[in-house]
């Protein structure tokens, strides 16, 4: 949950301890965004400057991408949250951040500080964005309630406050509208609570406009948290429910999902979480040839350091949907982004020890530690990839970073073997444990002799990490870059096989 103390709003936003999401008013300018210049290279954009990205609200249409986000001003003027849109038609090379609606500066408009919607195209070709007026000064009646705005170019947008409407209780928002096919009229999911359960409602419209109360669509059936920024989408035989767990910051603190063959029984997947405490508020979108992408935020860390719990807002970062056979689904990388990378860079090897090492592949010892580290982790875009393999499933084996010649860094990313775990960490390393519990532990089930593709996608403090075809860890690093990076073992029977690094 984030605190807003910044700024002008030092006295009242300590009040509003825990917004999630944020909306606004349509842009002055007039400035076109097809016009405005594309900042190619930045596979994980901030907003603009110091600002950064919030919960994202993406949108599709005839080879572009539209990512809505709720601008983190952090230091900014009165009004927070405003909503903010950057394009892409390949998620490497973005439009310039615009602003597509403001929040009011009134303190007695319902709307002056906005939270997460979603978009969808009415019938008369017109655009209709819904999204949350919050006002907790008390000189509303309500401190959440829906609200309306429509467009006819996805970028300056026009508000309709008379259309807003109330659930209830003051925990109401992140609509996500769409249309309903078998009952031929528009749905909307939101965000609340019934009877002290944390649930998704949901509303209909035959017009956009009016809409009525269906009842509850989804309740919570693991904890009571709130079901933040959900989506939903079918992609082949099944219907797919995300959302975001709202807890206390920690590792917890994921995006979540369900499937169902027909909206009604919603099954649990092994692993209910598509990606770690570092990536969160993330939403599907479906975009050319079916495909299906995940966008949400890298988060900043708290205070600015590696060992401070993972904040609100941060770095847009997008994935792709892959489904298994069993209807399940995992993150992995966009092959746009894979391609935007023609620049290859020479790693020096920087420290080989303990180790085996024959021209691109390195064995570590079983019954031993190993490191094998290269010069310098570099800055800007990165692509590594890499491919290892384990001959006995015990130990642990993975990337270190910050790490000093001959040493292990402070920062790792850990194929745990002992635990069938992807896990990152913060702290030192000694005798096969970790001075700090895991920042991020997702489940992964390791095969002996089988060979895992892994390929690492940086930005500076930025960072995404994919197992082919098993699942995608995000995180966060900010003593990575200039210094020393490169692989450890403990205990752990692995072959390497050393890949090539691009920007």
């Amino acid at each position: 949950m984030k605190a807003f103390t910044r700024g002008k709003f030092l006295a009242s936003l300590a009040l509003v301890c825990g917004l999630l999401c944020g909306c606004g008013e349509p842009s002055s300018s007039g400035e076109s965004l097809v016009s405005s210049k594309a900042s190619s290279g930045d596979i994980f954009p901030q907003s603009d400057g110091s600002h950064y990205v919030g919960d994202t609200m993406p949108y599709y249409e005839n080879g572009t991408y539209y990512v809505y986000y709720l601008n983190d001003l952090r230091s900014g003027p009165y009004g927070f949250h405003p909503i903010w849109l950057r394009t892409t038609s390949d998620f490497c090379s973005w439009s310039e951040p615009v602003e597509a609606i403001p929040a009011s500066t009134n303190p007695g408009d319902q709307d002056v500080g906005l939270g997460t919607g979603s978009l969808i195209k009415g019938s008369d070709g017109t655009y209709h964005f819904y999204y949350v007026g919050y006002n907790n000064f008390g000189n509303v009646t309500y401190v959440e309630k829906i609200q309306h705005a429509t467009s006819s170019d996805l970028v300056h947008w026009t508000k309709h406050p008379e259309d807003g409407f109330y659930g209830g209780c003051d925990d109401f928002r992140d609509p996500y509208v769409y249309w309903n096919a078998a009952t031929s009229d528009y749905r909307m999911l939101i965000t609340t609570k019934r009877n002290g359960l944390s649930v998704l409602v949901q509303y209909a419209s035959s017009d956009l406009t009016s809409w009525s109360d269906q009842g509850v669509f989804y309740a919570n059936d693991n904890r009571n948290y709130n079901m933040e920024c959900s989506s939903l989408l079918k992609i082949g035989a099944y219907y797919y429910l995300t959302f975001s767990a709202q807890l206390d910051i920690g590792p917890t603190r994921t995006v979540n999902y369900r499937y169902s063959s027909d909206l009604l029984t919603w099954k649990v997947p092994n692993d209910e979480r598509l990606d770690g405490a570092g990536f969160y508020a993330g939403r599907l979108v479906k975009g050319q040839d079916d495909r299906v992408f995940c966008c949400g935020w890298d988060a900043t860390k708290q205070y600015g350091y590696d060992e401070d719990p993972f904040d609100w807002g941060g770095s847009l970062v997008s994935h792709e949907i892959f489904t298994r056979t069993n209807g399940e689904i995992y993150i992995g990388p966009i092959n746009e982004i894979a391609s935007h990378f023609n620049g290859e860079i020479g790693l020096k090897t920087l420290t080989s020890q303990g180790v085996t090492t024959n021209n691109s592949s390195v064995t570590f010892p079983s019954n031993d530690s190993g490191l094998y580290l290269h010069e310098a982790y570099p800055s800007g875009n990165f692509l590594y990839s890499f491919d290892v393999s384990f001959s006995a499933l015990s130990g642990k084996f993975g990337l270190t970073f910050n790490a000093k010649n001959g040493s292990l860094g402070s920062l790792f990313i850990v194929f745990d073997l002992d635990n069938d775990a992807l896990s990152f960490y913060q702290g030192s390393f000694s005798q096969g444990s970790f001075a700090s519990t895991a920042q991020i532990s997702l489940s992964l089930a390791y095969s002996r002799n089988q060979t895992y593709h892994v390929s690492l996608y940086g930005e500076d403090q930025v960072v995404a990490l994919y197992v082919g075809g098993k699942r995608g860890l995000t995180t966060r690093m900010m003593k990575a870059v200039g210094n020393p990076f490169g692989f450890f073992a403990y205990q752990c029977s692995a072959t390497l096989t050393l890949g090539k690094a691009f920007h």
